[in-house]
């Protein structure tokens, strides 16, 4: 019976020199990867770790009308739009891509939130909403005229 090259009868497999034993840097690896998994839950004010909750939507705005016409159906996506959020651990800012969606990922709790055209304009009406750890929601904004 023949023998598998690097193998020998009665004997364990020889390693190759630099082989695939375990080593330092494959460790630190592992240990990284699991610090930046651990980087996506947020932590509370008790310092635990929490699950954010995804929340996403569309901003839209009535498009100007004059008056006399009947257009108080219309409304338009508004693409860059600035979305605030206020709540228990402070407020957080993001902007609409082009479509007038946006996404932001807060701790559970009671937030406000908020839309305007842009930095410099008004702030729609704000939707205050209760987020659950970890459970997505949709809010839709209107911004401000």
């Amino acid at each position: 019976m023949m023998a598998e090259p690097g193998l020998s009868r009665g004997r364990r497999p020889r390693r190759r020199a630099g082989g695939a034993g375990p080593t330092l840097s494959g460790l630190a690896g592992l240990v990284a990867a699991g610090l930046v998994l651990a980087g996506c839950a947020a932590g509370n004010q008790a310092g635990a770790l929490q699950a954010p909750a995804p929340v996403s939507g569309v901003v839209t705005a009535r498009p100007p009308c004059a008056s006399g016409q009947a257009c108080s159906f219309l409304v338009a996506l508004v693409p860059g739009a600035l979305v605030v959020a206020n709540g228990k651990d402070g407020t957080h800012e993001v902007r609409a891509d082009g479509h007038g969606r946006y996404r932001i990922f807060l701790l559970e709790g009671v937030w406000t939130l908020q839309a305007a055209r842009n930095p410099n304009s008004p702030m729609g009406r704000p939707v205050r909403v209760d987020l659950t750890a970890g459970r997505a929601v949709t809010v839709n904004l209107s911004a401000g005229s």
